[in-house]
């Protein structure tokens, strides 16, 4: 596999000049998983992001190229998403996820219907309800009759189980198609525990004296101009550990504006 080196150019294509030592693709990468990030592929929270169905992207193999996108920042810069959501992780690496949520319909209109339904309090509201929605069952093909609430309860789990899972069937194909280059996949199948929080955000924060201890540090000669710039500099970099512990950094946030 040949390593991948960038190198940035201004707009007249003249070269930065530096030898691409692992900076400047590390940065290229970070700048191309920001914006995957907000690619029309995904929906839901920032830091829990899941498959959407977009009927264009997948005539236009989108899912699929996205996914290959973010299989090189992987392996070429270590560069890893870090907003999947459990759902599509799982759903991934083929382990089991829970039951979908009417909260994760995001369509507005059919989330509302489904509602009504599920707030029936007697079964003619909840016939009345599904008679109102059944253009919309039909699409999901969970438009049937009932005779009970829990015959309610399935019906509206059916359809939500639809939305959220079975019509993007063909979408998560292709993206799992995309998500194999170089393998990645198939590693993520077999260490599913070890690649989790690079896909999926961390809830553990790091502190700032997790990153303190992490370096060990050289100063020059006591007394010399560079070991009074040194204990200057370690100085401002132990406050800014301080500043942003606890805060929850997105990806290309500038340290500073924290």
């Amino acid at each position: 596999m040949a390593r991948l080196d960038v190198i940035f150019v201004d707009g007249e294509d003249n070269a930065e000049g530096a030898v691409d030592g692992g900076g400047p693709t590390r940065e290229y990468l970070l700048i191309l998983i920001k914006s995957i990030h907000q690619s029309c592929i995904f929906e839901g929270p920032e830091t829990e992001k899941r498959l959407t169905l977009d009927t264009l992207a997948l005539k236009k193999k989108t899912y699929q190229q996205i996914a290959r996108m973010i299989s090189v920042c992987v392996i070429h810069g270590g560069v890893a998403p870090g907003f999947f959501s459990d759902r599509l992780y799982g759903q991934l690496c083929r382990t089991r996820t829970p039951p979908a949520t009417l909260e994760e319909v995001s369509d507005v209109s059919f989330k509302e219907k489904l509602l009504k339904i599920k707030d029936a309090r007697t079964v003619q509201e909840a016939k009345a309800a599904v008679e109102e929605a059944e253009d919309c069952l039909a699409i999901v093909g969970a438009c049937r009759s009932i005779s009970t609430l829990r015959q309610r309860d399935a019906l509206v789990q059916a359809a939500v189980d639809y939305f959220v899972e079975g019509r993007l069937h063909v979408a998560l194909q292709q993206f799992e198609v995309g998500l194999n280059t170089l393998g990645l996949l198939e590693a993520m199948r077999e260490h599913t525990d070890l690649f989790y929080n690079m896909f999926v955000e961390n809830p553990s924060l790091l502190k700032a004296a997790d990153l303190s201890t992490l370096f060990k540090i050289q100063y020059s000669p006591p007394g010399t101009w560079a070991g009074e710039l040194e204990t200057q500099n370690i100085c401002y970099w132990r406050d800014l550990l301080i500043d942003i512990e606890g805060k929850p950094l997105k990806i290309g946030d500038p340290l500073g504006d924290q």
